[in-house]
């Protein structure tokens, strides 16, 4: 059974899908650019992930065929880090995002056809110290 989970960034779209739960990335336009907003949406989701007992793996994608993520949203850092305070703040919510992928406990998985080592519609396999690739997962 499919369902749509609620997240604080219309840029992240979290459902699941049986066992598995799937976190997008949804940003094509900027080649799925992490933005302040959802960066801070990245923990609820993976905490919701992490707590349902449902769910077996985590597949983290991004939306569109240009990029899995291009990294940080660049064009928000006037706002974001204009001062040390702001800047302490994006800091840790960006810290906080990644952790919340890194903590999983759950496996977690992004399908990426961007792998510069592997052909097309391979998997790359987030873990705590690699990134690996394996063709025709």
């Amino acid at each position: 059974m499919t369902s749509t989970l609620k997240t604080k960034s219309e840029r992240i779209v979290a459902r699941t899908d049986g066992a598995v739960g799937l976190m997008i990335f949804n940003n094509p336009a900027k080649h799925n650019a992490i933005s302040m907003d959802m960066a801070e949406a990245v923990p609820a989701v993976m905490r919701d992930f992490e707590n349902d007992p449902a769910i077996r793996v985590v597949v983290v994608a991004g939306s569109g065929e240009k990029a899995f993520a291009a990294g940080s949203d660049i064009s928000g850092f006037e706002s974001v880090r204009a001062d040390p305070q702001k800047n302490r703040h994006y800091n840790d919510v960006n810290e906080a995002s990644y952790n919340a992928v890194y903590e999983c406990s759950k496996p977690t998985i992004a399908p990426t056809t961007q792998c510069s080592r592997c052909r097309p519609a391979s998997w790359a396999s987030v873990t705590a110290t690699k990134a690996y690739c394996v063709s025709d997962a």
